[in-house]
């Protein structure tokens, strides 16, 4: 009876182990099939981010600005031009010019007078400021663009030329313009036709001039010194995708972006402050398949000096399975003195889901 108890506690025993051997095979089977039905869990358990690189640009030595407290100029008026150079290298010349293409025509002074200049000329300039006077007999007002140089520095600006003396005039059954310069000669004339009944009146005539609207040039950005507590300013350039190229991960711009690719997007941070910013982070929320709102946090990062600017290049893979999807870049100081609306921006990309 004692001999029979043993073996069925030995059959037991075999049993139990076989039992939980299946158990924890069919545990890891279940595992298994879990993972390949939900691939995405695992990956947007750790981070979705699969890159990030960043390129320091420092704060500019040296800057040339134009400085002007009128942008519209009366024609016949002297008027002084000046700029700013900031930096350590003080130029000790200058060339100014105007751009072709207007009816205007400047006259600047030297020692010895006025003279014509003709546009498109460069004018060699010793001071940081020259004195103009504008002529333009053709239009009530005119843009002209001036240009000043020093080495590889540049700036540019658009001004307007005004003549008060042409008169904007109605034309009948029409809905544009016309100028006209009034005479003291057509005015004798007429005069003289209202007082003689015999004689013809003379009748009026204007020449209409076609009415265009000017869009002004874009005037190119010198980045100046800037002053004040700091102001660190987040700019999304591109999105796109990173691909590998001969050995290195490359950025191209692409629209729409292939689901199946890795995802990227390009911004730059500025201190557009005087101060030294501090260290810092930024957070990017990600349009990622299977955690929509998913977020990647950086780690802190180097304070920005006054001036200096950090490019970013940001991948990330598993992206969302739609049409669109939205990319949201937060700038977050640790001082938390820099509460300015810049410190966010946001992008919108189109998503190819049938790769």
């Amino acid at each position: 009876m004692k001999k029979s108890e043993k073996v069925a506690s030995t059959i037991l025993r075999i049993l139990a182990i076989v039992g939980l051997i299946a158990i924890l095979v069919l545990a890891t089977w279940v595992v298994v099939q879990g993972s390949r039905a939900l691939p995405n869990i695992g990956q947007n358990l750790s981070a979705a981010a699969s890159s990030v690189r960043s390129i320091f640009r420092t704060a500019p030595s040296e800057s040339l600005v134009f400085e002007l407290e009128n942008r519209t100029l009366a024609v016949s008026e002297p008027f002084k031009v000046s700029w700013t150079y900031t930096g350590e290298n003080q130029p000790t010349s200058y060339t100014f010019t105007y751009e072709c293409g207007s009816n205007v025509e400047l006259n600047i002074e030297h020692e010895y007078g006025w003279d014509k200049l003709p546009c498109g000329t460069a004018q060699n300039i010793e001071k940081n400021q020259v004195s103009i006077v504008a002529t333009n007999n053709q239009t009530r007002f005119e843009d002209i663009t001036l240009t000043v140089d020093a080495g590889t520095l540049r700036d540019t600006t658009v001004v307007t030329i005004m003549n008060a003396d042409i008169a904007t005039l109605h034309v009948p059954g029409s809905t544009s313009t016309a100028t006209t310069t009034t005479t003291a000669e057509a005015s004798s004339t007429t005069s003289t036709a209202t007082k003689t009944a015999t004689t013809e009146q003379p009748k009026a005539t204007t020449k209409p001039t076609t009415v265009t609207t000017v869009t002004p040039k874009p005037t190119p950005i010198v980045v100046p010194l800037y002053s004040g507590p700091a102001d660190l300013v987040i700019e999304i350039a591109q999105t796109g995708v990173l691909a590998e190229v001969a050995g290195e991960e490359t950025f191209f711009p692409v629209s729409p972006i292939p689901s199946n690719k890795v995802a990227a997007v390009t911004f730059t941070v500025t201190n557009r402050g005087g101060l030294d910013s501090g260290s810092w982070i930024f957070k990017a929320e990600l349009p990622t398949e299977g955690d929509r709102n998913y977020s990647y946090t950086s780690p802190v990062q180097t304070s920005l000096s006054s001036g200096m600017q950090v490019e970013y290049t940001l991948g990330f893979d598993e992206i969302v399975e739609s049409s669109k999807g939205t990319i949201k870049i937060t700038i977050l100081p640790t001082n938390n003195t820099d509460k300015k609306t810049n410190n966010i921006d946001s992008v919108t990309i189109n998503i190819d889901d049938r790769s």
